[in-house]
């Protein structure tokens, strides 16, 4: 019987599941500093909830979507693209913020955006665990992947709210847009 982390012994799963790890750690920054800097770019409270549900809406419209288009395309292709996308739109949002520039409209528009890549790029994500571990190891690194998200879920808001009291909202934007590079 193989123990719990063993697909972590395969170079390959390894690999995508500490950048998977690094970039839902990002992500989850991200959606903790954005519904912070809307609070300080209105106060009006409708526009703090808009910013969550620019996150949420792309998953209940796109998800279906998004699993039938994964296996249509290269899923190699998708989550490079995907996450080379969110990258440019962290990054953009770390570059407004920083030079005074973001508006409450610019920050809805760029978390929604960054959800639909994300969005379109998790079915290829999680159908691509089967290709890269035997089928001995595949409950094993199921399971990795939830914990993954679970950790990254647990502590992603964390490290926000400590970068956003140490630095600024910008570092929080900026350190999501790295978490991209390794995927």
């Amino acid at each position: 019987m193989l123990g719990p982390w063993s697909p972590l012994r395969i170079r390959i799963f390894r690999a995508l599941w500490i950048a998977g790890l690094v970039s839902n750690i990002g992500t989850f920054m991200h959606i903790a500093s954005a519904a912070w800097t809307m609070t300080t770019l209105s106060d009006s409270p409708t526009l703090v909830g808009l910013v969550q549900t620019a996150w949420a809406v792309p998953g209940f419209l796109l998800a279906l979507y998004a699993g039938a288009f994964a296996d249509m395309v290269d899923r190699r292709r998708l989550i490079s693209a995907a996450s080379f996308l969110a990258l440019v739109i962290a990054a953009a949002l770390a570059i407004l913020q920083w030079s005074g520039g973001l508006t409450a409209e610019l920050l809805i528009l760029g978390t929604f955006l960054e959800s639909v890549a994300l969005t379109l790029s998790a079915p290829a994500f999680m159908a691509i665990t089967p290709e890269l571990v035997d089928t001995e190891r595949l409950p094993q690194a199921i399971g990795l992947d939830a914990v993954s998200r679970n950790i990254a879920q647990s502590i992603g808001p964390a490290f926000a709210g400590a970068i956003i009291a140490a630095i600024n909202p910008g570092a929080v934007f900026a350190l999501n847009a790295i978490s991209f590079v390794g995927i």
